[in-house]
């Protein structure tokens, strides 16, 4: 009796060892008070500054990177896609002065790959003296996969390609350079609107706070030559979810129909404040959804063009903020995550920076996660960057990835997957990202200040 007593209290002090070593509890805490925060906040408040000068010149292409078939998925679960229904590019913005370029690059994917960041940097810099830059990625959830070398994202979106993304840098770095050669002057224009009530929350559908703003940096050369880019806070999750065709989604839609326009020559897409946000309100499914989405936004861009102002470009800016962040918080249940160990070894460590690029008064920031237009919103974001002057241009996806940053309100209250199981950082990061980002205005504002 005595050694089936020792045996239970071995295998249960055992057990509790291994769940110990698991699993964590998750708790509120005053995200103010953390080191992370506190180190993240100086950063912001200290960041170097980079001022490339003018005169400045401009010239935009891009890339196909439609893959030969078949090709593993990058979405929601392992598919494998055995056909094309639309290609997939990296687009690209590239402004140069004599020394620096400055592009800003978007890829038909998921999200920027940190292993395809990483590339263009390093190929940049072997051939400009300063290259600053700013990723974006259109958030299609029928892309390519074969893109990270995590052992989850291997196991979701297949096995890491190492020479895809080495021929991708190639074409991109290589496209950057060579088109220099004909970039012209260029002047800017910053267009906004609502097109309609086509935003939803899905996190809280009746409560849930959302950013309906369609916006859009006009870029014209000196022989009139115009390119878009453009930036909304609906998911890219139109496509049938058991559709197995690679597609660009409506983004991609949207920039083919807009560059039917002639006046437009080149449009690109960045996914703007997507977490949490879905596209509501517009008639159809899957392809059919897209293309009206596409006709109906397209269509509200074109107006906004058409009364649009440019100006001629008398400052770029450019800074990178790190981040500093705790231990990961992936949850299984309301108070219960998994250890940053596991998370670590699985998905690798949480890393990332706020980039900005400033052009005139138009503030480009990018942060590195499913960032959330409720934050925007109910921080009031828009009101402190009023107060300096300047029309902000949040995107998400920036070449590194920390899950989804949803309001804070939520965090304890909601059991959505964006929430529990897609929200890493733990609770008091909407307060975080949104105080990073309100320092970041101020810093970033120099003389714009009204």
């Amino acid at each position: 009796m005595k050694r089936i007593i020792k045996i239970l209290v071995i295998f249960f002090v055992g057990l509790l060892f291994l769940v110990l070593l698991l699993i964590k509890p998750v708790t509120n805490r005053n995200i103010t008070q953390t080191q992370a925060y506190q180190k993240t906040i100086k950063a912001a408040e200290e960041a170097e500054i980079k001022h490339p000068a003018g005169p400045y010149r401009i010239n935009w292409f891009k890339v196909n990177i439609t893959p030969e078939l078949p090709v593993e998925m990058a979405g929601y679960f392992p598919k494998t896609a055995g056909k094309i229904h639309d290609p997939l590019y990296v687009r690209v913005i590239a402004i140069y002065n004599d020394q620096t370029v400055v592009p800003i690059i978007s890829a038909d994917l998921l999200m920027f790959p940190p292993e395809l960041k990483h590339r263009i940097i390093k190929g940049l810099d072997t051939l400009y003296q300063t290259a600053l830059p700013y990723f974006g990625a259109i958030h299609t959830h029928n892309g390519m996969g074969h893109w990270t070398p995590s052992i989850v994202g291997e196991k979701l979106y297949g096995d890491f390609n190492k020479s895809m993304i080495f021929e991708m840098a190639k074409q991109i770095v290589e496209g950057v350079y060579n088109y220099q050669k004909t970039s012209q002057p260029f002047q800017v224009s910053y267009i906004s609107s609502v097109p309609g009530d086509f935003v939803q929350n899905r996190v809280d559908k009746e409560a849930g706070m959302v950013d309906p703003v369609l916006r859009n940096i006009a870029f014209k050369k000196s022989n009139n030559e115009l390119a878009l880019l453009t930036s909304y806070s609906a998911h890219p999750t139109l496509i049938d979810i058991k559709e197995e065709s690679i597609s660009a989604d409506y983004p991609g839609f949207l920039v083919r129909k807009l560059e039917q326009n002639e006046n437009i020559n080149f449009s690109m897409f960045m996914a703007g404040m997507v977490g949490s946000h879905r596209l509501y309100n517009i008639p159809g499914s899957s392809y059919e959804l897209a293309e009206n989405a596409a006709r109906i936004l397209s269509s509200d861009i074109e107006i906004g063009l058409s009364n649009a102002k440019f100006d001629s470009v008398t400052s770029v800016a450019y800074s990178k903020v790190a981040l500093s962040f705790m231990p990961s918080a992936l949850r299984i249940d309301k108070n219960i995550g998994l250890r940053n160990w596991i998370f670590n070894w699985a998905l690798e460590p949480l890393e990332g920076d706020l980039v900005s690029l400033k052009i005139n008064r138009i503030l480009l920031m990018g942060t590195p996660c499913d960032f959330s237009g409720e934050i925007f919103v109910r921080q009031k974001i828009d009101t402190v960057a009023d107060f300096y002057n300047i029309e902000p241009f949040i995107t998400s996806f920036n070449g590194n990835y920390v899950g989804y940053i949803n309001s804070d309100y939520h965090y304890f209250k909601s059991d959505a997957e964006e929430v529990r199981a897609l929200n890493w950082t733990g609770p008091g990061f909407s307060q975080y990202f949104s105080d990073v980002i309100k320092t970041n205005l101020k810093t970033m504002s120099g003389t714009n200040r009204k």
